[in-house]
């Protein structure tokens, strides 16, 4: 392979390691008033189990022809939340 960059060689043999992809489960939470969000939002941030949070506001969820509400979708690593996944 010297000052071939790589480009002249067979790969014989490959060994993979697979690793099975970790399950995730899902909340979806619904509030009127922001500071309520806001409350939740810190309740769950004390959850080891909660990998992310995503906030959708009220203005943008009116935008997207849902209810006007303000919404909070938090993603656990395991199967905590009501919505699962396949």
């Amino acid at each position: 392979f010297l000052g071939t960059q790589g480009t002249l060689g067979i790969i014989t043999k490959a060994k993979l390691k697979l690793m099975e992809i970790p399950k995730k489960s899902y909340n979806i939470y619904e509030f009127d008033l922001i500071q309520e969000l806001i409350q939740k939002t810190k309740r769950l941030k004390e959850n080891e189990s909660v990998s992310s949070l995503f906030f959708i506001s009220k203005t943008v969820s009116e935008l997207t022809s849902q209810e006007p509400k303000h919404y909070l979708i938090a993603e656990y690593g395991g199967q905590e939340g009501l919505i699962t996944e396949k």
